[in-house]
C-alpha cells in the first residue's frame, strides 16, 4: 500500500513538472522562450525565480502605495490643521519651560474647570492653570496624586478611551462629565496627552460634549503611520470631530519623536495641537512660521522641528 502511495506522488509530481516545462518552453512564464533545449534543471530553477519574482514585486508596490497613502493624507492633515490667526486674542505659554508646556490663547473666564489626561511625572500645566483660578481635574491610571496636599487639582486614577472598560480602569469624556456635574457646562478647558489614546477617544467622541471646551490642547500620536489604512480609518474621523466646532490656533512638532518627509518638508510623528472654540474670537488667515518664539524644544538636546506655515 506504502509502494502504491509513494508511485501515485512520484506520477503526480512528474505530470506537475511536465506542466511547467511546457509552459517554459511556449514563453507563458513572462522569460523569453529559447530555442536552445534546456536542461529538466535549468526549466526548474528558472520557473522557482519567477515564481520568487512574481511573490516579490507585490510587496514592493505595497510599500509604495504607502508611501502615497502618507503624502495625501498628511496633505488632509495640512488642510484640516493649518493654524488660523486670532484677531482679538494674545498667545501665552502655559506649564513647562520644555516639555510639558503648550501655547494657548489667553481668555479673560478663568472660571471654568480644566480637565487634563495624561500627567505622567509632570503638572506644571495643570499648577499654572490652578494659578490662574480653574479648579483641575487630573486623570491618569499610570500614576498616583501627584499633589495630594493641593485642594485646587482633584485627581483621578482612571485613563481615558473612547469606550469604558470592563475593570472601570479607563472611562470615556462623557462618563467623567457626567459625574463630575459638568455634563451642562460650556466654558471647560481640555488638556490631553494619552500616547496614542486621543483617536479613539476623539473619534467616538458626541458632538455636544467636545462642543462643551472653549479651548483644547492635545498631543496627536503616530501621524508618521498615516500610510496605513488602518491608521488613517481611526485619524480622519478624530480630526474632523475636532474641526467641527473648533478652529486651530497653534501647532509645534514635538522632538522628541521622528519626522517623515512629505512634499519635501519635515512632517513630524508627534504634533502639539491648540483649538480654540468657533464662537471665542476673530480669526483671520495667519502667515507666521512654526515654531515662534513662545514655542521651545520637548527635549532642548535636540533641535527643533521646522514647520513652516504648516500649509500645504
Amino acid at each position: 500500500m506504502l509502494t502504491g502511495c509513494v508511485s501515485s506522488v512520484a506520477g503526480f509530481l512528474q505530470i506537475q513538472f511536465d506542466d511547467y516545462t511546457r509552459n517554459l518552453c511556449k514563453g507563458r512564464s513572462g522569460f523569453q522562450s529559447s530555442s536552445v533545449r534546456m536542461r529538466p534543471k535549468s526549466l526548474f530553477n528558472q520557473r522557482i525565480r519567477a515564481l520568487f519574482h512574481r511573490r516579490v514585486r507585490p510587496l514592493y508596490h505595497k510599500g509604495t502605495r504607502r508611501k502615497l497613502r502618507l503624502q495625501k493624507n498628511a496633505m488632509h492633515v495640512l488642510d484640516l490643521l493649518h493654524p488660523r490667526a486670532v484677531t482679538n486674542g494674545r498667545f501665552a505659554r502655559v506649564g513647562s519651560q520644555f516639555d510639558g508646556g503648550y501655547v494657548m490663547v489667553e481668555q479673560a473666564r478663568t472660571d471654568g474647570a480644566a480637565y487634563s489626561f495624561g500627567i505622567g511625572g509632570n503638572i506644571d500645566w495643570d499648577r499654572h492653570m490652578a494659578d490662574a483660578g480653574h479648579t483641575v481635574f487630573q486623570y491618569d491610571h499610570t500614576v498616583r496624586d501627584p499633589a495630594p496636599d493641593d485642594s485646587r487639582m482633584v485627581f483621578f486614577p482612571f485613563g481615558i478611551d473612547g469606550h469604558r472598560s470592563m475593570d472601570g480602569r479607563m472611562r470615556t469624556l462623557e462618563d467623567l462629565l457626567r459625574s463630575n456635574g459638568h455634563q451642562t457646562c460650556d466654558d471647560l478647558i481640555l488638556k490631553m496627552d494619552v500616547e496614542g489614546s486621543e483617536w479613539p477617544v476623539l473619534s467616538t467622541i458626541g458632538e455636544g460634549t467636545l462642543a462643551q471646551f472653549t479651548q483644547i490642547v492635545v498631543e496627536l500620536h503616530g501621524l508618521a503611520k498615516l500610510g496605513s489604512k488602518r491608521d488613517w480609518r481611526k485619524v480622519e474621523p478624530a480630526l474632523r470631530a475636532m474641526t467641527l466646532n473648533h478652529v486651530p490656533v497653534h501647532i509645534h512638532g514635538n522632538n522628541c519623536s521622528r519626522t517623515v518627509e512629505v512634499n519635501g518638508r519635515p512632517f513630524p510623528n508627534v504634533l502639539e495641537v491648540t483649538l480654540l472654540r468657533k464662537d471665542q474670537a476673530v480669526f483671520a488667515d495667519r502667515y507666521c512660521s512654526f515654531p515662534t518664539e513662545l514655542d521651545a524644544p520637548n527635549d532642548p538636546n535636540l533641535p527643533e522641528i521646522i514647520l513652516g506655515r504648516f500649509v500645504r
